[in-house]
Order: structure tokens, then sequence, then C-alpha cells
């Protein structure tokens, strides 16, 4: 309850900072004008830093809303320059007419442990995907296959989403291979509902990863993944 009041009472404040300057642009992305909040769509997440979603109204009304997530405890420079590589690997690619539809959403470092880290729309993650399909979700051999046919009831766009996922799935297995980018489950992989598939949380890059005694805790599951399509 005193989180929810805490959260109210600093929504107020940034509703007092609108009624004052009107529009603003996000420090996540310049390029977006913003006039408000809307508390309604507000909230925090249950993870252990309890990092918040603000929801932004876009000052170009019809692009709806700007979410974002606001967190504390989190070192985001290492997530920023990890995500900056990507978006230049990407744009080599792109520069070759190689698409792999690569979704690179936008983060920033507003101090030291804290910072501002996109929301990518119609979103989740693989584990929430695989809960929702009953206890044994992530042993059934067409989960994300019935997910993507729940979300695309026509053939076409049901393909369309399979060639998005196979070809993002392919970039991420590329860039998070060359980075070296460790600490991967179904928590911090995402696919949206266009079937473009993304990793999220780059604490442990460059071969960096948790280890339990002398065994390396690295976890392959996007191959496990395309195996299950």
């Amino acid at each position: 309850m005193k989180r929810k009041e805490v959260l109210k009472m600093e929504l107020n404040r940034l509703q007092q900072f609108f009624q004052d300057v009107k529009v603003c642009r996000l420090p996540l992305n310049p390029a977006l004008v913003v006039q408000g909040i809307e508390a309604d769509s507000c909230s925090y997440f249950t993870s252990n830093a309890f990092p918040l979603k603000i929801s932004f109204i876009n000052a170009n009304a019809p692009s709806g809303n700007i979410n974002i997530i606001f967190k504390i405890g989190d070192d985001l420079r290492q997530d920023m320059l990890v995500l900056q590589i990507i978006r230049v690997i990407d744009n080599i690619w792109l520069q070759e007419g190689l698409d792999m539809q690569m979704i690179i959403y936008r983060c920033l470092s507003t101090g030291k442990g804290q910072g501002l880290v996109q929301m990518v729309p119609d979103a989740t993650t693989l584990a929430k995907i695989h809960r929702e399909s009953g206890l044994i979700g992530p042993l059934k051999e067409n989960t994300i296959k019935k997910w993507f046919r729940h979300h695309h009831r026509l053939e076409s766009s049901y393909q369309e989403a399979i060639r998005n996922f196979f070809h993002s799935c392919a970039g991420w297995c590329v860039v998070t291979f060359i980075l070296g980018v460790c600490d991967r489950h179904n928590d911090n992989i995402m696919l949206t509902n266009a079937g473009h598939m993304f990793h999220i949380d780059f604490g442990r890059f460059l071969g960096h990863a948790q280890t339990f005694g002398s065994i390396r805790r690295l976890v392959y599951i996007v191959i496990h993944t395309i195996n299950r399509l």
C-alpha cells in the first residue's frame, strides 16, 4: 500500500510539471514530444527493484501513449553500450540489403544506478508465453506456434509473423554470440505480436557469465525455441 501511495504522490508531481511546461521532449528520444501522463496506466513492476512503468501522453495524439520504464539499482551504461553496438551491426546489415527485422529498444542512463528504458509495444516475455500455456508449456512442441496462431487468424499474417521471428531470431543469435551476451533465459527474451524476437537486460556480456562452482551458466534458450516451432 505504501508503494502505491508513493507512486500516486510522485505522479501528482509529474502532472504538476506538465501543467507548468505544457509539453516537453523525452530524454530517451528527443524526437518524441509528450504533453502529460496517463496516471491510470502507470504502475510498478514486482521485480526486486520495483521499476516504474510511466505512460506519457504523446503530443502527436494518433500515435498513442509512450510507455517507458524507470529503473533504479541497475547500471544501464552497459546496456546502452551493447544496444549501440547492436544498432551499428544492424545498420551494416541494412546497408548490405539484409533486413533481419531487428527491434532495438532505447535505453538511457540518467545517473548512477538509474535510467530510462523504452517499452516495446505488444511485446511479452517468452516466460509469460510458456506460463499461459500451462505447467508444461516449456516442454510442449507447439507453444510458440499456438501463440502466433492466436494473434494471427489469417494465414498470410501468420506466415509473415513466422518470417519475422526467424529473421530476428537469426539476427539476435549472431549479435549475442559476437558480444558474448550471457545470462539468457525466458525472462529476458521477448516476442512481439508481429513475430519479432529480441533480447533485454545486458548486465553480463563479453563472456562474463554467472558460474555455479566451475560451471558457467549459459542457457541456449533461443536454439531450443526454434526447435519448438
